[in-house]
């Protein structure tokens, strides 16, 4: 649920879920934007990366739970996926 809340905190996006491959949990998070995501370090609230810092884990902790996740696109934008079994 974070990896939702994360990304409709920082941007207008969808969400949703359903059922993947092989009876996985598949989680979907979409926007119009035309930015590639990817796995960062945490931002501290001056917007410097800080270990302590209270946004930037959504895709370490995506990667690090999920069997599966990537980037697809999407007209506009793109979504991002994950899976868990």
């Amino acid at each position: 649920m974070r990896y939702c809340t994360g990304c409709r905190r920082g941007a207008d996006t969808g969400c949703g879920c359903g059922w993947g491959e092989q009876g996985r949990l598949r989680v979907e998070v979409h926007d119009s934007g035309d930015g590639e995501p990817g796995v960062r370090e945490p931002d501290g609230e001056s917007g410097v990366r800080e270990p302590d810092g209270e946004s930037g884990r959504g895709l370490v902790i995506v990667e690090a739970l999920a069997d599966l996740w990537g980037v697809g696109a999407r007209e506009p934008g793109k979504v991002v996926s994950c899976e868990f079994g």
